[in-house]
């Protein structure tokens, strides 16, 4: 089978995945906002998770175009050339992202610390909202540096943030970066049926093919085929 059509299903899937990454950065730096503070959770993240689901999402649509239509064959060639290039640095910056969120992943805990003892320093009053939007006082307990100090007495709550920020950020993260590696093996794929079909040759029989049958409808539409032509 020629890869075309397994392409253009791919880039289909893979344009999916650009929108519900951006769908999913927005969301998650909304919920953020609302309970976390910035100089606890970085809010880059979300933003970055946006501009390359954007970026996957517009080499994808393109990718789904170039393999649908045809145009004129010279700028049809040079724009899959620029699609191909494309797919190589996604893959390339999607997979350093990738791996840095993993990273993150696994040191989250010692991170999440050392953050909150920084911001007890220096702003703690922002750390309030972190304890009221997840339940909790002080970071490993209600008297491990809660804002204000007689947090448990005021609000009630009597687990550290720890035990809720933690396996939130982890969580996030966690589907953040398999995501990341779904979209990777995608565009991976993407970019080896794209290599095979220029290297076959079959990308250019299917723009022959199509540049003929697009002068065939024109003649139809024209008059100009006789009844033995269109047979």
């Amino acid at each position: 089978m020629r890869p075309r059509r397994p392409l253009i299903a791919i880039n289909i899937v893979t344009l999916l995945a650009g929108l519900t990454a951006i769908a999913v950065a927005i969301y998650t730096a909304s919920v953020e906002r609302g309970v976390l503070s910035e100089r606890l959770v970085n809010l880059k993240p979300p933003l970055g998770g946006f501009l390359m689901g954007l970026a996957v999402a517009v080499v994808s649509a393109l990718g789904v175009y170039l393999f649908n239509t045809s145009s004129d064959h010279h700028d049809q060639s040079t724009m899959v050339k620029v699609y191909m290039v494309s797919l190589a640095v996604l893959m390339i910056v999607n997979l350093i992202g990738t791996a840095l969120s993993f990273a993150f992943w696994t040191s989250a805990d010692y991170q999440l610390a050392e953050k909150w003892g920084q911001v007890y320093e220096h702003h703690p009053e922002e750390l309030r909202k972190v304890e009221r939007g997840y339940g909790c006082c002080g970071w490993s307990g209600p008297k491990d540096r809660p804002v204000p100090a007689d947090c448990m007495d005021r609000y009630g709550f009597v687990i550290g943030c720890r035990e809720r920020v933690v396996p939130a950020a982890k969580q996030a993260i966690g589907i953040v970066s398999w995501g990341g590696v779904v979209v990777t093996v995608l565009l991976g794929v993407s970019l080896v049926l794209a290599m095979s079909m220029l290297a076959s040759g079959d990308y250019d029989d299917y723009l022959d093919e199509s540049t003929r049958m697009a002068e065939a409808r024109q003649l139809l539409r024209e008059g100009t085929l006789g009844p033995h032509q269109r047979a």
